[in-house]
């Protein structure tokens, strides 16, 4: 093999290398903006049908529900609560946050429904009013772990971050494979010497 026959090859194989993982990345790009782009027609249209989504902070629903888990509710009225079902109330006990515990006790009181939660890995409940007419989740369905993926995406800065650098990793593959072909043509087009 001559040292010109020999160069090529390398130059070919370093080229098929750089092809392969511009590929990759663009792979992942793609996978990466399509799961995002999931995610936000799924919550949209979960929220069009009227549920909600909403992810665990703590632990005490272990290990029913981990820290991170996705949870999806639809709203209820507190007469529909039945003993055993996951409920999401926004706790004044917590700060205001949202809570999901599991239901103890309903009792209607008048125009109230006194409410029994208690976290799975809770020793004590928590005891709270609500108006009968009122509002409450009640989660049809969880997902752990993925509520942390999804709780990071849903920062704003975090999305539009991901929008930019997916756009321009994007924009510079398609400029290279705009600009490849033009370059492959005048190397072939080269004299010999």
């Amino acid at each position: 093999m001559t040292g010109v026959t020999a160069g090529r090859h390398r130059t070919t194989s370093v080229r098929s290398r750089r092809s392969v993982g511009r590929w990759l990345v663009a792979w992942l790009v793609a996978w990466l903006v399509v799961d995002a782009v999931v995610v936000v027609l799924a919550g949209a249209t979960l929220s069009a049908m009227g549920y909600r989504m909403s992810v665990v902070r703590s632990g005490s629903m272990r290990p029913t529900l981990d820290i991170g888990a996705l949870i999806v509710s639809r709203p209820v009225s507190p007469l529909e609560l039945r003993k055993g079902d996951l409920v999401t109330f926004r706790g004044v006990l917590f700060g205001g946050d949202n809570v999901t515990h599991r239901v103890v006790s309903t009792v209607r009181d008048g125009n109230e429904v006194e409410v029994v939660t208690k976290g799975d890995a809770n020793q004590v409940g928590e005891r709270w009013r609500v108006p009968a007419h009122g509002e409450l989740g009640l989660t049809v369905f969880h997902v752990n772990r993925v509520g942390r993926w999804l709780a990071v995406l849903a920062s704003g800065w975090v999305r539009t971050a991901a929008i930019w650098v997916a756009a321009g990793v994007l924009l510079r593959m398609l400029l290279a494979w705009i600009w490849q072909p033009a370059a492959r043509g005048t190397e072939e087009r080269a004299p010999a010497s």
